[in-house]
C-alpha cells in the first residue's frame, strides 16, 4: 500500500526548512510567518515516517528486523556518510578544531542522545540521529504490540504517552524561560525521546487507516463472491 501523494508534501517540507535557515531575509520569505516557523517542518518528517512505516508493513504479520534494517540503513547512511566527510573536508580546509566527540557520535548516529552534542560536527544530522531512534523501535513496536494487541489498546497506550509528552514538553519550557538553560533547550529540541509521541501518534492513524483498508478490501472481494454466486448459468 503506498500514497504517493505524500511525496509532494516532503518536498515542501524539506524546501521550507531551507528557507527557515537560509532565506528569511530574502524577500518575499522575509515577511512571512510560514516561514519563520518552518523549523517545524523537521517534525513534520518524523510523523511522515511514522505513518509511512505502518502504511508499508501494515499489510504483514511480522516485520523482517534484519531485512528491515538492511533497507533502512541503505537508504539513508550512505548519503549520512558523504555529508560527515563533506564536513571533515571544510573543517579541514577552514583550520578548524574538530570535535572528536561529536565525530564519534555522529558515526554512531547518537548525538542527539546527548543534547549538548546534538548539533556537532554535522548539525543537520540531529534529526536523522533520532529518525535511526525510530529505525531501531519500529520493528519491536509492530511484532510485539501493534501486530497482537487490539486497536483500542493501542490507541489508549499512544495517547497516555502523549499526554505525559506534552507535561514534560511544558515544564521544559518553564525551565528554559526561568533559568534560559541552553541544556534545556537543547533537551526540548533534540533529545529523541521527546519526539517519541509525534511518531507514535501517526502510528496509530496509520493502523486505523489501514484496517479501514483491509475492511474496505473485503467487503469488496464479498461482493465480488456474491455477483459470481448469483450470476445466471446460460
Amino acid at each position: 500500500m503506498r500514497i504517493e501523494q505524500l511525496t509532494f508534501t516532503r518536498f515542501l517540507a524539506a524546501i521550507s526548512i531551507v528557507i527557515f535557515h537560509f532565506g528569511q531575509g530574502v524577500f518575499p520569505f522575509n515577511h512571512s510567518f510560514i516561514f519563520s516557523k518552518a523549523n517545524i517542518g523537521v517534525s513534520y518528517f518524523f510523523i511522515l515516517s511514522g505513518f509511512v512505516m505502518i502504511v508499508a508493513y501494515g499489510d504483514r504479520n511480522e516485520v523482517n528486523v534484519f531485512e528491515y534494517l538492511k533497507s533502512r540503513i541503505a537508504r539513508i547512511y550512505p548519503n549520512y556518510i558523504f555529508a560527515i566527510l563533506l564536513m571533515g573536508v571544510y573543517f579541514i580546509f577552514a583550520n578548524t578544531n574538530i570535535d572528536d566527540l561529536g565525530l564519534l557520535l555522529n558515526l554512531f548516529m547518537i548525538q542527539a542522545w546527548i543534547p549538548d552534542k546534538a548539533l556537532s560536527f554535522n548539525a543537520p544530522g540531529w534529526s536523522l540521529s533520532i529518525e535511526f531512534f525510530f529505525y531501531l523501535l519500529f520493528p519491536w513496536l509492530f511484532n510485539r504490540f501493534y501486530s497482537k494487541v487490539n486497536s483500542q489498546r493501542i490507541g489508549i497506550f499512544i495517547i497516555s504517552i502523549w499526554i505525559v509528552s506534552q507535561v514534560v514538553t511544558n515544564l521544559l519550557t518553564i525551565r528554559i524561560r526561568e533559568e534560559h538553560s541552553p541544556t534545556f533547550f537543547n533537551f526540548l529540541y533534540y533529545f529523541p525521546i521527546i519526539h517519541l509521541n509525534e511518531f507514535l501518534l501517526v502510528n496509530m492513524a496509520g493502523i486505523l487507516l489501514v484496517k479501514m483498508w483491509r475492511s474496505k478490501q473485503q467487503l469488496r472481494s464479498s461482493d465480488c463472491h456474491c455477483y459470481s454466486f448469483n450470476y445466471p448459468v446460460v
